[in-house]
C-alpha cells in the first residue's frame, strides 16, 4: 500500500498528501529528511529501503514526484503513481501544486492505486509493451544480421547466373561447330561415292566396251 505523496517543486512549494489510512509519524519524518536531501537540479529515479517502507522518487524538470509505500507494495506500481501524478501535474497544476483540486486529484490516485487491481494490470501491460519492443529490437537486429548472408547469397546468386550465361553460349557455340562439321563429312561422304562410281564406270568401260571395239575393228 501506498502511505503518502510529497511533491517538491524548484519555486520553494510543498505539498504532502497522505492516503486514507494515514501515516505513521516516524515514517513521515523519515520521507521529508530524504525529500530535503534530494538533488531538483538532476533528473533522476531512485527507491530505497529502509524500516520496512519503500521510499521511492523522480526528479524531472525541477520537481521531485515522492512517494512511500509498505515494502509488501510492487515498486512497479509505485513508480506507475509517480508517473501518473507526474503527467496530470505538468499537463494541468503546474504551479498549482497547492490546490485543493491537484491535491484531491493525489488523493483519487491513492485510492486506486491501493484498492483496485486494474492498476497493477496497467503497470503490467506497459511492461509488456517494453518487453515486445525489445523482442521487436532483438528481431530486427538478427534481420540486418541476415541481411547481410542474404546480400552474400545474392552476389553468389548472380555470378552463378553469369557462370551459367557463359555456360549456355559456349554449349550454343559447340552444337553450331558440330552441326557444320556433320555437313561437312556428310558432303565428303557423298563427293567420296561419287568418285568411286565415277572409278568403277570408268574401269567397266576399259575392261568391256575398249575391248570389243577392238575386236570389231579387226574384223572388218
Amino acid at each position: 500500500m501506498i502511505r503518502a505523496f510529497i511533491l517538491v517543486t524548484g519555486d520553494g512549494s510543498k505539498v504532502t498528501v497522505q492516503s486514507s489510512s494515514g501515516g505513521d509519524t516516524e515514517i513521515t519524518q523519515l520521507s521529508q529528511k530524504i525529500v530535503d536531501k534530494i538533488d531538483l537540479g538532476i533528473d533522476d529515479m531512485k527507491c530505497y529501503h529502509a524500516n520496512g517502507h519503500l521510499f521511492n522518487y523522480e526528479v524531472e524538470d525541477e520537481a521531485c514526484y515522492f512517494c512511500v509505500a509498505q515494502e509488501s507494495c510492487k515498486r512497479r506500481l509505485c513508480f506507475g503513481f509517480l508517473a501518473t501524478i507526474k503527467k496530470e501535474y505538468q499537463q494541468k497544476y503546474r504551479g498549482k501544486a497547492n490546490s485543493e483540486a491537484f491535491k484531491a486529484y493525489v488523493r483519487q490516485q491513492l485510492d486506486f492505486f491501493n484498492n483496485n487491481p486494474e492498476a497493477d494490470k496497467i503497470r503490467g501491460i506497459l511492461n509488456q509493451v517494453d518487453e515486445v519492443k525489445e523482442i521487436a529490437l532483438s528481431n530486427i537486429d538478427k534481420l540486418v544480421e541476415r541481411g547481410g548472408r542474404i546480400e552474400e547469397l545474392a552476389e553468389m546468386s548472380e555470378d552463378l547466373e553469369q557462370r551459367s550465361g557463359e555456360f549456355a553460349r559456349a554449349s550454343h557455340q559447340l552444337k553450331r561447330h558440330m552441326f557444320f562439321q556433320n555437313i561437312k563429312w556428310s558432303a565428303c561422304l557423298v563427293i567420296s561415292i561419287i568418285v568411286c562410281v565415277l572409278v568403277v564406270l570408268i574401269i567397266l568401260f576399259l575392261l568391256i566396251f575398249v575391248p570389243v571395239m577392238v575386236v570389231k575393228n579387226r574384223a572388218g
